[in-house]
């Protein structure tokens, strides 16, 4: 795997020093920093305009306390050596993230830091993923100007550059709801990877936005080493996989299923179920906790899945809930039935953007408009910082 691709929660001083024995020159993205900026309002500027033009490009690496390498007095925009910070690395990081939410416009979401000790100093090293609400504005005392990068480091944008951002930016939203819509279509049609019993279901939607950007993976590297990756309630540890034109589909049955999760070339993930919704045909409920946990299975095995691909792009999640009028939504902790039902045949649950990979705290924005769905005021399972946790009755 790349050294970009990998995440950063996982890198240590090694591959710093990767990068110096390979001599990975700087690029679009990728970029060496000697010192931290300073607090004059010079270096915060330049500081920000390096945030803003990585966003506003395909995101990046900056790596502090990096020398450049220097051959007969020229640079050469490889890596030199690691001198070091030598100041506090935990305050300098508050110090700086202070900078990026006062100067940035929109804010910039999904930026990742990592310090790194180094013996008697330490690297700081950036990740900034390329931004699905761009373009970013420094605006920090009375200026206001765009970047952009290139393969010879940050430049400033042109109105024809910045227009085009905005419209790409809109252009995105559209796509990933038309893709979520046209699948949702096929499947309520019946046309899915593998038969599937029942006719309700539950669709849950996770595209990467690099998906839209010509972004590809090869089948194998789709099949490798994805064991977490299982379909909603999976029975077992070992469920079949299946190669089709669009990617692989993981079930558990040959002959009698209920769902599947798709893994698209894009990295476009698609899990669908129906016993979630429909688990005994003599009933006419729906548990809330078993969407909750549906849910809350499929982002955790998908993102780790999109780890592992390498894929650092912010995620749109998308939900549908098919064939639904009139079937009771419950909870299961409480100790008597409300007649609460849902109004029409299909759910539509507002696209989210995960932009840090901390689905957990974003439960709340899909269970609350499902449970809203039936006549709730929100899901009671929520608890006060978004995630979701079965450890009470609803009031």
């Amino acid at each position: 795997m790349s050294i970009f691709h990998k995440s950063l929660s996982n890198w240590s001083i090694a591959d710093v020093n990767l990068l110096i024995e390979s001599e990975t020159e700087e690029s679009q993205f990728l970029d060496y920093k000697r010192d931290l900026p300073d607090k004059s309002d010079g270096k915060k500027k330049e500081f920000l305009y390096d945030i803003c033009s990585f966003a506003n490009a395909s995101g990046g690496l900056i790596v502090y306390g990096i020398s450049e390498k220097i051959v007969e007095g020229s640079k050469t925009n490889k890596p030199g050596a690691i001198e070091g910070i030598s100041t506090d690395p935990s305050e300098e990081l508050n110090r700086l993230n202070q900078i990026i939410s006062a100067g940035i416009t929109p804010r910039i979401n999904g930026i990742e830091s990592k310090i790194l000790r180094f013996e008697n100093s330490w690297v700081l090293i950036y990740r900034i993923n390329k931004s699905w609400n761009s373009p970013h504005m420094v605006s920090l005392e009375g200026i206001n100007k765009f970047y952009t990068r290139n393969q010879t480091g940050k430049v400033l944008m042109d109105y024809n550059q910045i227009q085009s951002s905005f419209i790409n930016g809109e252009q995105l939203t559209k796509r990933s709801t038309s893709f979520c819509n046209e699948r949702a279509d096929l499947i309520g049609k019946g046309v899915t990877p593998i038969p599937l019993l029942g006719t309700r279901r539950l669709i849950i939607h996770i595209l990467p936005l690099g998906a839209f950007h010509n972004q590809t993976f090869s089948i194998q590297t789709l099949k490798s080493d994805n064991n977490n990756l299982m379909p909603i309630n999976a029975q077992f540890n070992n469920p079949y996989t299946k190669i089709n034109l669009d990617g692989i589909c993981r079930y558990e049955n040959h002959k009698h299923n209920y769902g599947y999760v798709q893994v698209f070339r894009s990295g476009i993930h698609e899990f669908v179920d129906g016993y979630v919704i429909d688990p005994n045909a003599n009933n006419d409920f729906t548990f809330v906790d078993a969407i909750g946990s549906a849910i809350s299975q499929s982002l955790d095995s998908s993102f780790k899945n999109i780890e592992r691909l390498g894929i650092f792009d912010p995620v749109v999640v998308q939900i549908q809930l098919q064939s639904v009028r009139n079937r009771k939504l419950y909870y299961s902790s409480r100790g008597s039935i409300d007649e609460r039902h849902f109004d029409r045949d299909t759910v539509f649950i507002p696209n989210i953007v995960i932009e840090d990979r901390k689905w957990e705290t974003r439960m709340g924005d899909l269970m609350d408009p499902i449970c809203q769905s039936a006549g709730y005021e929100k899901c009671h399972y929520i608890q006060a910082d978004g995630t979701y946790k079965v450890d009470k009755t609803p009031q």
